[in-house]
């Protein structure tokens, strides 16, 4: 697995937690979850981390999908209204 910063995957793990039991839960959710999608767009966007990490620590599936899944959540303008109230709610948050 990548070397990531402590930041990052606390941020990570804070994101897993959200959806319930850790990352645990993550993989119960669909590969494609939006949720998952706007956690990663944001760790691409913040961060070094690559395809391969996002792909295991959001069990995202395989690292292309990500890929896909990242250009696909980008191309609809309601997608950056979400990402939006994300970072500003972590703005507020620290």
């Amino acid at each position: 697995m990548e070397e990531v910063g402590e930041e990052v995957a606390a941020f990570a793990e804070d994101a897993a937690q959200d959806f319930g039991d850790g990352e645990e839960s993550l993989s119960k959710l669909r590969k494609g979850d939006v949720g998952k999608v706007l956690v990663a767009v944001l760790l691409r966007d913040r961060t070094s981390v690559g395809n391969r990490w996002l792909s295991e620590r959001l069990a995202m599936g395989h690292t292309s999908s990500v890929s896909r899944l990242i250009g696909t959540f980008r191309k609809e303008a309601k997608n950056q209204k979400k990402l939006d109230a994300l970072e500003k709610m972590l703005r507020c948050g620290t």
